[in-house]
């Protein structure tokens, strides 16, 4: 089937702009229009002829005023002028200023009152945030005439993907001649994925045409594909100087991310991904479509909890059908399957004239993906390309890795029938799903609620025994993870270029099988005898069996360290955390810091030693006469039993209870009822039900980093 040709000018899935925005383009006194996401009330233009100046400035006022510019009815926790915006009329800069009791949010981030923010194309204004019915979200639409991001001799083209999108600066994915940023859909507010291809520095590139080719290939294939695991296309454009390919934002990175920053996932989890990737892998097969670079780095997580991954990146995919072959060498290195090697690779080629291969090269591919997740490390290492190929060739796969981790005989097996040399011996994806492996009779306990990456990938780590591990300077390094020469992710001459990541925490393998001694009682969590902080990248070197037990000061009361980046003490209590019954931390812990850390790492103001916490698991924050637990750990917080997760926050209020973790599996956890010493620390009209989980903003982020730098 011949590549499509790169021949129109409109996008593939366009909504064309409606009459309202040809008239605020149309108007050069129209500033912008506040599109309401939410519905609650009509789109809102702002004109510098609306009102007259007063000091240079034009003001418009928002709130349930009646003499507001637009009343907003929907909430009675909105104030009266809840915020305004203002105009420049000497530089034709837009500012917001939040003058609320209940909090103005830019881009999910809380205004402080009273103080002024620049408005830029695209951002998000929302108010009533915290209580999901009373939210009314605006996104501010500038004209180009007044948009600051374009320069006054900027050609301005009235056409294209910018008459539809709002392209944000904010980068979420790099290539050699592609870059991926966020954009916003004018006509309804929703956030996608852009992928923007450079001709010039494709076609000046290392095999340019072969680079435009996959993206017109990943284009057509997109375009017939239409499954849930599978990240969707959503329309496509093109430039003078540009390809666009809108898709579907998946917000949740990739799997090798994932297993870098946290080690190994858990089977049941791993057990999940690999139904949902078979899922996708057969759709497409049933199409006579191959992906052929399937690889963690290609299996975006689109939910932590229930686990949901999107397949994506089918720069590489090609369709097929039984009188074609396929006999191109490409896929990373890594996840190559036999038949392409010897195609292209050694002596054998020439006598091998079985060298094509099908999508049963995606099979081979799923099982060296599924064997990464399991145990962070590739099945077929090498010091070098030749040793590592004559491994895959021969199907010499390391074994001792998955009894390390305790994977099941039925995963084993699994990956036995991924990984055979010979792909007339490999089941297809329809035949991978019946297997035993994914289709178990009864499932396990801890499948009986909505099962977590995060907390699967906890328990996978805690499996490994303390005894089976020797120094790690005695670890063989060919049975590391290695870093190998990258074909896709080349950044700078002083990065190392690999083609796939290496995990910051890497359990090693044992140099010989020592038995496994007792574990100890479930009433007596292990910290492991060491890991590779996934924050720190450093050794923990602790090598005892540590029993959890609240860490004393001076004074018999929970350590505080003064000392530390987070002591900004009241002489007063703020709040109190009691625990809970059959908590596994039994002290009460007084916070008197408008910042307090809890985790695993010394410079935390509470120091906790169980290695279901991470380094720095949350941080306590009051912020506006509000207390606030900022999410930082791998295994999620709970608050009153609702999983917020990395990088989210919920404002606390009395009488709520708070989870550190939650082991299902254990049945352990580490919880405190919320107790506050401040009457004015939360709206006591609020109902704990009303309370939302939000984004952290860019000041909550900086807290943990600054932790960080001190360790």
């Amino acid at each position: 089937m011949e590549a499509p040709q790169f021949t129109e000018t409109q996008p593939t899935q366009q909504s064309p702009p409606t009459q309202t925005q040809n008239r605020l383009q149309s108007n050069p006194n129209q500033i912008c229009q506040l599109l309401c996401t939410t519905g609650q009330y009509a789109n809102k233009t702002l004109s510098i002829t609306d009102k007259p100046e007063e000091d240079g400035k034009i003001v418009w006022y928002f709130g349930r005023s009646g003499d507001a510019d637009l009343q907003l009815t929907s909430s009675s926790r909105l104030s009266n002028r809840h915020f305004m915006i203002w105009f420049n009329l000497k530089d034709n800069s837009l500012w917001l200023r939040d003058t609320s009791t209940n909090g103005t949010y830019r881009n999910g981030q809380r205004a402080v009152k009273g103080s002024n923010y620049l408005l830029s194309q695209g951002d998000e204004i929302s108010v009533g945030n915290g209580v999901p019915k009373d939210v009314v979200k605006f996104i501010v639409v500038f004209t180009d005439r007044f948009n600051p991001a374009l320069s006054p001799d900027t050609n301005i083209k009235d056409e294209g993907i910018y008459k539809d999108y709002i392209i944000k600066t904010e980068t979420i994915g790099q290539g050699a001649f592609a870059t991926v940023k966020k954009c916003i859909e004018r006509s309804t507010g929703n956030s996608y994925a852009v992928k923007i291809i450079n001709r010039r520095k494709a076609l000046s590139s290392t095999g340019g045409a072969s680079a435009l080719s996959g993206a017109e290939r990943e284009l057509s294939i997109l375009r017939k594909l239409h499954h849930p695991n599978i990240v969707s296309l959503k329309g496509f454009y093109e430039d003078a100087d540009n390809y666009y390919i809108i898709m579907e934002l998946v917000p949740g990175g990739d799997l090798m991310g994932f297993v870098e920053d946290f080690g190994p996932v858990g089977e049941e989890a791993t057990k999940v991904i690999t139904t949902q990737i078979l899922e996708g892998i057969n759709y497409v097969h049933q199409l006579g479509i191959s992906h052929r670079d399937l690889k963690p780095d290609n299996i975006l997580i689109m939910q932590d909890e229930p686990i949901l991954v999107k397949i994506t990146d089918f720069g590489l995919a090609k369709f097929s059908d039984n009188s074609t072959v396929m006999k191109t060498f490409c896929g990373t290195l890594a996840y190559l399957a036999p038949e392409v090697i010897t195609g292209k690779y050694g002596s054998s080629q020439a006598s091998q004239a079985n060298s094509n291969y099908s999508s049963l090269v995606d099979i081979w591919s799923l099982g060296c993906l599924v064997y990464v997740l399991l145990t962070a490390l590739v099945p077929f290492p090498g010091n070098s390309h030749q040793k590592m190929f004559a491994r895959i060739k021969k199907g010499e796969y390391q074994k001792a890795p998955l009894d390390s981790f305790k994977i099941s005989k039925e995963c084993q097996d699994f990956l036995r029938c991924c990984l055979q040399v010979n792909p007339e011996d490999r089941f297809t994806a329809a035949e991978a799903l019946k297997h035993k492996w994914l289709c178990e009779d009864e499932p396990p306990e801890s499948s009986q609620k909505p099962l977590s990456l995060s907390q699967s990938q906890s328990q996978q780590s805690r499996k490994v025994d303390n005894s089976q591990f020797d120094s790690l300077s005695r670890i063989d390094e060919d049975f590391m993870l290695r870093p190998l020469d990258s074909e896709k992710n080349r950044k700078t001459s002083k990065q190392k270029q690999n083609d796939f990541k290496v995990p910051k925490r890497v359990v090693p393998l044992p140099q010989s099988q020592v038995p496994v001694s007792q574990p100890l009682p479930m009433s007596q969590p292990l910290k492991r005898p060491y890991q590779i902080d996934p924050v720190t990248n450093k050794l923990d070197g602790s090598t005892k069996r540590v029993k959890l037990e609240p860490q004393q000061g001076a004074s018999g009361n929970v350590s505080i360290k003064k000392e530390d980046l987070m002591d900004d003490s009241d002489d007063t209590t703020l709040l109190t955390l009691d625990p809970i019954p059959e908590s596994l931390y039994t002290k009460a812990i007084p916070i008197s810091s408008v910042r307090f850390a809890i985790g695993r790492a010394d410079v935390c103001n509470t120091a906790i030693s169980d290695d279901r916490l991470s380094k720095i698991h949350c941080i306590f924050k009051k912020d506006n006469g509000t207390v606030w637990l900022l999410d930082m750990s791998t295994n999620s917080c709970k608050v009153n039993k609702v999983v917020l997760g990395k990088g989210k926050k919920r404002q606390l209020l009395e009488g709520d209870t708070v989870y550190l973790f939650d082991d299902n599996i254990n049945k352990e956890f580490i919880a405190f009822t919320v107790r506050l010493s401040e009457p004015d620390l939360a709206d006591v009209s609020m109902k704990t039900s009303e309370i939302k989980v939000l984004e952290q903003s860019l000041d909550d982020l900086k807290l943990k980093e600054s932790l960080i730098e001190s360790m």
